[in-house]
């Protein structure tokens, strides 16, 4: 069984790598539906409580800044927290004003690609295929 840095590791590489592929192949269905969650409060409060339990549960039990990998996983853990916090504390307009200037097909692209590359790394880690 591996250990808990290897898990998340292979789990977060996986998710990236599937979603940075959705986010470069589908970021046309993905621009609607991001509009539409800005819009939605209840969605985002229970998004947003969500991010954050999450958040806790990785830094409370993943709080490791070393190898380099570990500090990936944990670095997950922050920024689920900190968008969970974001989504529940900022402003309606302000939201949209992100969202606005975020939500166009080349961050889907850049954004996309970047998750690939840190979802390899950490899939390749985590499987133990390198160190």
């Amino acid at each position: 069984m591996p250990d808990l840095t290897d898990f998340l590791a292979q789990v977060f590489g996986l998710a990236f790598i599937i979603l940075g592929t959705g986010a470069i192949l589908r970021y046309k269905g993905f621009i609607p539906a991001v509009e539409e969650f800005t819009r939605r409060r209840a969605l985002r409060l229970v998004v947003s409580v969500l991010e954050i339990i999450v958040g806790l549960m990785i830094i409370v039990s993943h709080n490791i800044w070393s190898p380099f990998y570990a500090v990936i996983v944990t670095l997950m853990g922050w920024l689920f927290l900190l968008e969970g916090v974001f989504y529940l504390l900022t402003p309606q307009i302000i939201i949209e004003r992100v969202v606005a200037f975020y939500n166009k097909p080349l961050w889907y692209k850049i954004c996309g690609s970047i998750a690939i590359i840190v979802g390899i790394f950490l899939a390749l880690s985590g499987f133990g295929i390198i160190s």
